[in-house]
């Protein structure tokens, strides 16, 4: 393990760390490797938020080891294997590509960091990849050109982290002939700790635990985590999970609900955002993110926006094709009626706005905390004061209001 296989070329320790034969490579990676093989038992990473305020750790050398060899181990790599990395090397994920190639012997190959990581190989000789990780938004990008779409599907195994995977896309990834899964983890977890297959045979809503994982959950449902491997113990996280079966070989089955920070006391029900947008998923392409807003007798309750600038991640066969308009009272009532056949009484929403792009934050999750600002914006500060518990509210983008 003193040496890592990059673009077909063998960089030794002693080579690294003198800067030789690293002209090719991006700034970013040369400062990992240095680090890397440096006498330095620890490496530091900055933390996602997933388990509190986000901030710099140091990540132990060999637990990072530990985990890259359970990863390569799940997937069936061994050496040689051609894995192609396109993530930052700024980010744990991006890093533990590397330590899976210096552990398990993978040859790894490099391109530019952008949205279209199979953009490099339209127009060029490139070997067959065994392996790579991306981000969703990196996935759904690549399925838009048939060129890159089918460059992605002679991957063998590709993992899909960073963000939630919308349902639309795990549907367009049903017919592939190779396997995408999809990861939990976080920074503290040295990426992931379990994977969900999303197409294929094996294809589960699901988490499966990695071998040497342990979890439970608390009394507010949330997730704990135990892998000692990688010298963690008891990592409480923010994320609600339903533990839902045990393997012979000990590996749980999990599902996340969503984060206990997100969740939504209405009337004394607890609701979870995140389920709801998944459910409303079938919209496409309009996009749709949940907040909530105060009220005078449930407290809090739900409350949808809606984004008038369409996905550009889906297909043009949308259920919904016509332009949405609030002042239209078919258009309400045809509305309520479509969400009101996938969401139970208490998920549907009491007021629904149109806004012109809903907050994201860079790794593509909804910004929950702008999303929130968004609302008290588009419907004031206490909009349910004088209104009938029974209606919703809708509001336009020039600032009309209507019930229905």
């Amino acid at each position: 393990m003193n040496s890592i296989c990059i673009n077909n070329i063998n960089h030794t320790q002693e080579e690294i760390l003198a800067g030789k034969n690293l002209k090719s490579l991006s700034p970013d990676l040369i400062d990992f490797l240095r680090d890397w093989f440096s006498d330095a038992s620890v490496f530091q990473v900055r933390t996602s938020g997933s388990t509190g305020i986000p901030k710099q750790i140091s990540i132990s050398k060999k637990y990072a080891i530990n985990s890259a060899r359970a990863t390569c181990s799940y997937l069936g790599l061994k050496r040689g294997d051609n894995a192609l990395l396109c993530l930052s090397t700024q980010y744990i994920a991006g890093k533990m590509m590397i330590v899976r190639a210096i552990a398990a012997g993978l040859n790894l190959w490099t391109v530019p960091i952008d949205g279209h990581p199979m953009a490099s190989f339209l127009n060029s000789p490139h070997p067959h990849f065994h392996f790579a990780a991306m981000v969703p938004l990196q996935v759904i990008n690549s399925l838009r050109t048939e060129k890159e779409k089918d460059l992605l599907s002679q991957i063998d195994k590709i993992i899909i982290g960073g963000a939630p995977i919308d349902p639309q896309l795990e549907a367009d990834l049903q017919f592939f002939p190779n396997t995408f899964l999809s990861t939990y983890g976080m920074t503290e977890t040295l990426s992931h700790i379990a994977m969900r297959p999303l197409n294929g045979p094996q294809a589960s809503p699901h988490y499966t635990t990695l071998p040497g994982v342990r979890i439970q959950t608390n009394t507010d449902e949330t997730l704990t985590i135990d892998f000692p491997d990688i010298g963690v113990t008891q990592l409480k996280t923010h994320d609600r999970c339903q533990i839902v079966s045990v393997s012979r070989n000990r590996a749980q089955n999990f599902k996340i609900l969503g984060r206990i920070d997100n969740v939504i006391n209405s009337g004394g029900i607890k609701i979870q955002p995140e389920e709801i947008e998944a459910k409303l998923a079938f919209l496409h392409p309009i996009l749709c993110a949940v907040t909530s807003l105060p009220h005078p007798v449930l407290g809090e309750t739900i409350v949808l926006l809606i984004s008038t600038q369409t996905s550009q991640n889906h297909s043009a066969d949308a259920i919904i094709s016509k332009k949405l308009n609030w002042k239209r009272v078919s258009d309400r009532t045809d509305f309520l009626q479509l969400i009101s056949s996938r969401l139970t009484k208490y998920q549907l929403p009491k007021a629904i706005g149109q806004v012109e792009v809903l907050p994201f934050t860079p790794n593509g999750k909804i910004d929950r905390i702008a999303l929130k600002h968004l609302a008290f914006k588009v419907f004031g500060e206490n909009p349910f004061k004088n209104q009938n518990a029974k209606n919703v509210l809708f509001a336009c983008q020039n600032g009309d209001f209507f019930t229905q």
